[in-house]
């Protein structure tokens, strides 16, 4: 059974936000009548007063500091080529790729290949402006009336330098400060044993509706296969299906040599879907979506062919085997 996600806002919960709105609208110091639509969308407040338990004064406190957040690290810029060049340095390092319509419902699909990040060199600055990057254009991409993504994290080549706490701390205050119940599920791909150390400390920081979105299981029952990387977890292989009518192969995904994987993290998280039919956050499967084919997302915002973003795509020096640790105690 397939998790289960996002629920329409109530006729209870629409009267919160339309209170919320017109409080921001008033007191807001970063709110015009020009942008205030944009930046307090009903959709954006509503998840804002989801994650906080539906506390409608902590919501409107959180909702104020997430304002205040845009308009310091100049969020409403995130999408031009100009913002990019103030992560420059980390986005050479290609540790990210970003699929538009990846994943069975066409939700936006980040790749991370955690291997590629080095706790010993990085810049924690240049990655701030890279994750809100990376999460806006995530969101850019995201389902109308859902604004939910999806991340695969290929730790196969997991080590020590993978291990920065630091940049953790860093992933996990603004996903639960400024981008809360925008995560649809993750997915931890090959994950070996000196990750158990890491996840050990990682998963003592998770709401447990986030635990539950974190999945061990083959890609294949969550991505669209010709949205995955070839070079991802070293679990594909080549197929003779075209991608976007290229004569590019796609990948297909099973287990190693046909034997069971098993990860670290499987004795805390389940590989089964969890039916949580008691989350606020999850509702009855919205079903497929009528787009074909795979879109990806270039350096300078444009959408292109998967094989054509190879080379120019944002990267991001996450470390993370983190996954699971993305919003902290707030949900996800």
């Amino acid at each position: 059974m397939r998790q289960k996600d996002w629920t329409p806002i109530t006729e209870d919960e629409q009267q919160v936000v339309t209170r919320l709105q017109e409080k921001l609208q008033k007191n807001c110091p970063y709110s015009t009548d020009a942008n205030h639509k944009q930046l307090f969308r009903d959709l954006l407040v509503l998840r804002f007063l989801r994650s906080r338990e539906h506390d409608e004064d902590v919501a409107y406190d959180s909702l104020l500091k997430y304002a205040e957040f845009r308009e310091k690290y100049e969020v409403d810029s995130a999408l031009t080529v100009e913002y990019m060049d103030k992560f420059a340095s980390e986005q050479k390092k290609k540790k990210y790729i970003i699929v538009e319509n990846g994943d069975l419902e066409n939700r936006p699909v980040a790749y991370v290949y955690v291997h590629r990040h080095d706790k010993n060199d990085r810049d924690c600055d240049q990655l701030r402006f890279m994750i809100i990057y990376i999460l806006e254009k995530l969101l850019s991409c995201a389902r109308e009336g859902e604004e939910r993504m999806v991340i695969a994290m290929d730790l196969s080549q997991f080590g020590m330098s993978c291990m920065d706490y630091e940049v953790a701390k860093l992933l996990v205050e603004l996903l639960k400060s400024f981008y809360p119940e925008t995560m649809h599920c993750i997915c931890m791909v090959d994950s070996p044993w000196v990750f158990s150390a890491f996840w050990n400390v990682i998963k003592q920081w998770l709401h447990p509706v986030t635990l539950q979105k974190i999945k061990c299981t083959e890609l294949h029952n969550f991505l669209r296969l010709e949205s995955i990387p070839k070079d991802f977890a070293q679990i594909g292989f080549e197929s003779e299906t075209k991608i976007n009518g290229s004569d590019e192969k796609s990948v297909s995904v099973e287990p190693k040599n046909n034997e069971e994987h098993v990860s670290p993290i499987e004795k805390t998280v389940s590989m089964d879907d969890t039916d949580d039919s008691n989350s606020e956050s999850n509702s009855t499967d919205p079903g497929l979506d009528s787009k074909e084919g795979v879109t990806t997302i270039n350096e300078n915002g444009g959408k292109t062919s998967y094989m054509e973003s190879k080379v120019g795509v944002a990267a991001i020096g996450l470390a993370l085997g983190v996954s699971g640790m993305l919003l902290g105690k707030r949900r996800s």
